[in-house]
């Protein structure tokens, strides 16, 4: 009997470097994420620094230059954390769809591969049937040439 050959052995190792890709490009997604995370979170601590200094600089008299200044930065500090926070969501974004990719992947791979372990098992089965087979025609024929003697 012949040996054991995969038919479909060529699209299980497509999709195994398929799967291989999507885990590479979910890792770069989470990489950016956090990225955007770090960067939104920095916006935020100026954001409040430049709240805490604004109330610190109300109890006293505050000269105009002074106020234009600090509304200005503050107006900045807003816009660049409305620019992380939706650089934030998006890259969350693209890692939620690289994530799903790899999960469709890896359930492609995974179903070929059990399709494989099932052809196997098939295939090893068929050869030991037919071994015993043939033990039992060489038992048959020795039992029926001892019967004539």
């Amino acid at each position: 009997m012949s040996r054991f050959e995969f038919d479909l052995q060529r699209v299980l190792d497509v999709r195994g470097i398929t799967k291989l890709l999507a885990e590479q490009s979910l890792a770069q997604c989470v990489k950016k994420e956090l990225a955007a995370k770090v960067r939104l979170d920095e916006s935020l601590l100026v954001e409040q620094e430049i709240r805490q200094t604004q109330r610190a600089i109300t109890e006293g008299v505050i000269e105009p230059l002074v106020l234009q200044d600090l509304l200005r930065f503050r107006s900045e500090a807003f816009g660049r954390t409305k620019d992380c926070r939706k650089g934030w969501k998006e890259s969350k974004e693209l890692s939620h769809e690289a994530r799903t990719h790899l999960i469709e992947c890896s359930r492609k791979e995974q179903s070929l591969s059990k399709l494989k372990d099932r052809q196997k098992a098939e295939h090893t089965k068929r050869y030991w049937w037919a071994q015993n087979k043939a033990l039992d025609e060489i038992a048959s024929v020795r039992f029926s040439a001892q019967k004539r003697r």
